[in-house]
C-alpha cells in the first residue's frame, strides 16, 4: 500500500510539473506574440513620423541623427523578418512599358520628358544611357554628358520640396552646359504621399537662382527632402522609368557616377556593324547582353580614357576593379586578369563569352525589350540589381564581355566593410523575387539548376580560387 501511495504521489507531481511547463510555454509564446505585434505597430508609427506622416500618433520631434539611428534599428528588424514591409510602401507594382506625359506607377507619380534633349538621335544607330539619381547627384551629368556622345535618359526622385529644387538645378544645368541641353532628357517622379511642395525658406536653397550660372561646386545637396526625411530611394523604379523614357534600340543602364571610356557609343555601333556583316545576323541582341568591365580609381586621379591609361593605373594600384574592397566577386568575371593584361586596340571586340557566375552583377548594354527591374527593391536592399541578372540567366542570356571598352566610377575608392548578407540584406524579398522569376520561366527547365546554384551560397575561398584559375586559363 505504501509503495502504491508513493507511486500515485509521484505521478501527481509529474502532472503538476507538466501543467506548469505548459502554462510557462504558453505565457512565453503569448509574450513574444504581443511583443512583436507591439514592435511592429511602434515601428510603423516611428517610420511614418520619420517620413513626414502627419497622421502618426507620435508627435515628439526627432532630430536627423536620432532618426538615422532609429531607421537603421528598425530596418535591421525588418531584414530579420519581424517587420514585413514599409508602412508607406504600396505593394502594387506596375511593370508596364507604356508612358504618357504624367502617369501613375504603383505608389509613384511619374512625369516623363519634363525636359527634352534638344538633339534628336537616330534610334537605330545610338545607345542611350539610362540612369537615375536624387537631387544631390544631378551635378554628375556635367562629366557624363561631356564623355558620352549619345542620348542620356535620367529619372530623378523628387519627393516634397526636392521637386522644385530639382527643376531649378536642371534649368541651371541646361542653361549653362550645352552637352546637357543637347543630350539629356529628364523624367521626374515622386511618391503619392509626398507630392511637390515649396518647403520653407531654410530648405529652399535655390530661391535665388534667377539669373547667371551656378558652378557645380555650389550646388547644395545636404538639405534635400530625401535626406531630411530619410525617404528610401526606389532605385529599381527609377531604373525602369529611365529605361522606358528612352527612344534607342540599345540601352546602357548604369549609375550616374560612372564615366565611359572614349567614344564608347560610336565604337560600339561600329562593332555591331562588323558583327552583323561577318555573322549575317539581323538581331545581335537575341538573348545576348554586352558586358562592360567597371573600375574605381583613387581620389585626385585623372579618369582614364583608354585601356592603356587604365592598365597603367592598375599597375600603379591607383585603380581597382569596382568594389574591390567591398565585394570583389561582384564585378570579376572568368578571364578578368587576362582582360587587364591584354593589349589595347582602337576597336571594340568580344573578349569572352560566358554565362552568369555567382554574385556577378555586370553592367551591360542590352536591347530595349530585356526584362525590367523588380520595383519592390530599394537602394538599401543590396541585391537591388542581381535579381534582374538572375532573370537574364533564367531566360538563357549569353554574356559577351567587351574588350577596349569600360566604365570608371567617379574618383574615390570605397573601402567600407561589406554588408553581412544574413543581417543587412533583405533576403526574404530576394528569394521571393527569385520564386516569382522561376514561375515566369517555368518552361525554361534547362536553366533552372544552373542559375539556382549560382545564388544559394555565399562567396567562398574556393570560389575566389575558381575565378583566379579561370582567369589564368582563359
Amino acid at each position: 500500500m505504501a509503495i502504491k501511495k508513493v507511486s500515485a504521489e509521484h505521478q501527481y507531481q509529474e502532472k503538476l510539473w507538466l501543467c506548469f511547463l505548459v502554462i510557462v510555454l504558453f505565457a512565453v509564446v503569448a509574450y513574444l506574440y504581443l511583443y512583436l505585434t507591439l514592435l511592429s505597430q511602434i515601428s510603423d508609427e516611428l517610420l511614418r513620423r520619420l517620413h513626414g506622416d502627419t497622421n502618426a500618433r507620435i508627435t515628439k520631434e526627432t532630430s536627423p541623427d536620432s532618426a538615422d539611428v532609429l531607421m537603421n534599428y528598425l530596418r535591421r528588424y525588418k531584414e530579420r523578418g519581424f517587420i514585413m514591409k514599409d508602412p508607406w510602401q504600396d505593394e502594387t507594382v506596375e511593370y508596364s512599358r507604356d508612358r504618357s506625359k504624367t502617369k501613375t506607377r504603383g505608389a509613384y507619380i511619374v512625369e516623363y520628358n519634363v525636359y527634352n534633349a534638344t538633339t534628336r538621335f537616330n534610334s537605330d544607330t545610338s545607345v542611350t544611357i539610362a540612369t537615375q539619381c536624387t537631387v544631390g547627384y544631378l551635378h554628375h551629368l556635367v562629366d557624363l554628358s561631356k564623355k558620352w556622345t549619345g542620348p542620356i535618359s535620367v529619372s530623378t526622385f523628387v519627393p516634397g520640396w526636392d521637386y522644385l529644387q530639382a527643376k531649378l538645378i536642371i534649368e541651371n544645368l541646361r542653361k549653362c552646359d550645352q552637352n546637357i541641353a543637347e543630350k539629356v532628357t529628364f523624367h521626374l517622379f515622386y511618391p503619392k504621399r509626398y507630392p511637390p511642395s515649396a518647403g520653407n525658406a531654410s530648405n529652399n536653397l535655390y530661391a535665388n537662382f534667377t539669373s547667371g550660372c551656378v558652378r557645380e561646386a555650389e550646388l547644395p545637396s545636404k538639405k534635400s527632402f530625401v535626406k531630411e526625411r530619410l525617404v528610401r530611394y526606389p532605385v529599381c523604379t527609377a531604373r525602369n522609368i529611365a529605361r522606358i523614357g528612352t527612344e534607342s534600340l540599345y540601352i546602357l543602364t548604369m549609375d550616374i557616377e560612372f564615366i565611359p571610356s572614349d567614344n564608347l557609343m560610336t565604337k560600339f555601333i561600329d562593332f555591331l556593324d562588323r558583327q552583323a556583316k561577318s555573322n549575317k545576323q539581323s538581331n545581335l541582341f537575341k538573348n545576348v547582353i554586352y558586358v562592360l568591365p567597371i573600375f574605381e580609381i583613387k581620389e585626385h586621379i585623372k579618369i582614364p580614357s583608354t585601356k592603356d591609361d587604365l592598365r597603367r593605373l592598375l599597375k600603379l594600384e591607383d585603380a581597382f576593379v569596382f568594389h574591390q574592397f567591398k565585394c570583389s566577386a561582384c564585378q570579376r568575371f572568368a578571364g578578368f586578369e587576362n582582360w587587364t593584361l591584354s593589349k589595347s586596340s582602337t576597336e571594340i571586340k568580344i573578349f569572352n563569352v560566358t554565362k552568369w557566375q555567382k554574385f556577378w552583377e555586370p553592367v551591360h548594354i542590352g536591347y530595349k525589350d530585356e526584362p525590367l527591374y523588380d520595383e519592390r527593391f530599394h537602394w538599401d536592399d543590396l541585391r537591388d540589381n542581381i535579381h534582374q541578372i538572375y532573370e537574364l540567366c533564367r531566360a538563357d542570356y549569353e554574356f559577351r564581355i567587351l574588350d577596349n571598352a569600360f566604365l570608371v566610377h567617379s574618383p574615390g575608392v570605397d573601402r567600407g566593410r561589406p554588408k553581412l548578407l544574413g543581417e543587412q540584406t533583405n533576403m526574404r524579398l530576394f528569394y521571393k523575387a527569385v520564386q516569382d522569376i522561376d514561375k515566369r520561366y517555368s518552361e525554361h527547365n534547362s536553366t533552372l539548376a544552373y542559375c539556382t546554384s549560382q545564388y544559394k551560397n555565399k562567396p567562398s575561398k574556393r570560389f575566389y580560387k575558381y575565378l583566379n584559375t579561370k582567369s589564368r586559363g582563359a
